[in-house]
């Protein structure tokens, strides 16, 4: 092989030296393209399984909220029917209280009234150191003298009530003027179950007509009918060595003031004729 040949040759076998880097060069750039398109879509099927995801967790959320929303819509629903039947109740509740002071004016007239209150004065007038002995005289000839005057006047001690007229509880308090009272004359422990409280109307019977308060008309002496739902949203009780529910003096005369607005109340006579009372012969 002369010179010339041999140029030949190491040309040739550089060009298939560059043909065979340039195939080896193409092959790793096809490579790397197939790479990089698995990496793209990879990166895609990642993106969409995200956004799969994110669109369930979106519509997860709004299944939720539209089962909380249901739920409120039903619990309003429910709230609102509740809340109407309680305000329902109590209107009835006090209806049936206007229709009590209705019956009891229709019973008791001048004439009566000013009997019941000559012979519950003549009980209370007994003399020094009778003043305990005649306030239970007094409770009990009261109970007695409605039953004996109304045809639908009841015993009934249970919870708060003392009586009924008709189907309706009452709970009858008496006072002499300025005064306290207590729902019950019953001390509880800290611990002990709280109660449910105002669940019967009241009956106050005051005795005298006295002034509570200075720069204050007096309150007159009658009988005072209470709402127990006007006292379960104005009243707070309080509480003693005695009681637990306390109606403080100032909260009372809220009571029997709030009566009187309502003209559910009876007022005594103020012509009392005088009648001696004897433990033997009662009246005379």
């Amino acid at each position: 092989m002369n010179k010339v040949q041999l140029i030949h040759r190491l040309q040739q076998m550089e060009c298939n030296a560059i043909i065979h880097m340039k195939e080896e060069v193409q092959e790793v750039k096809e490579v790397q393209e197939v790479k990089e398109a698995q990496e793209v879509q990879e990166v895609k099927e990642v993106k969409e399984v995200k956004e799969v995801k994110e669109v369930k967790e979106v519509k997860e959320v709004q299944e939720v909220k539209e089962v909380k929303d249901d739920s409120k819509e039903q619990y309003m629903s429910s709230q609102g029917l509740k809340d109407a039947d309680a305000h329902a109740e109590d209107a009835h509740a006090v209806d049936a209280l206007t229709h009590v002071v209705h019956t009891f004016r229709q019973c008791f007239t001048l004439d009566i009234l000013t009997e019941m209150v000559a012979k519950m004065t003549a009980m209370k007038q007994q003399g020094d150191g009778c003043g305990l002995s005649g306030g239970i005289l007094v409770d009990m000839f009261i109970t007695n003298y409605l039953s004996s005057k109304m045809d639908n006047f009841t015993i009934n001690h249970r919870g708060e009530s003392d009586c009924k007229i008709g189907d309706h509880p009452l709970s009858i308090k008496k006072i002499t003027g300025k005064s306290t009272i207590a729902l019950d004359w019953s001390k509880n422990g800290a611990q002990s179950k709280p109660r449910d409280r105002w669940n019967t109307d009241m009956m106050i019977i005051n005795l005298r007509t006295e002034t509570w308060r200075k720069h204050t008309p007096p309150l007159p002496a009658g009988i005072y009918f209470v709402s127990r739902i006007y006292c379960k949203e104005h009243i707070t009780l309080s509480s003693n060595n005695k009681t637990n529910s306390l109606i403080k003096s100032d909260s009372l005369y809220t009571i029997l003031q709030e009566s009187i607005m309502q003209e559910r109340v009876i007022l005594f006579p103020t012509d009392i004729p005088v009648v001696t009372f004897d433990i033997l012969r009662a009246f005379c």
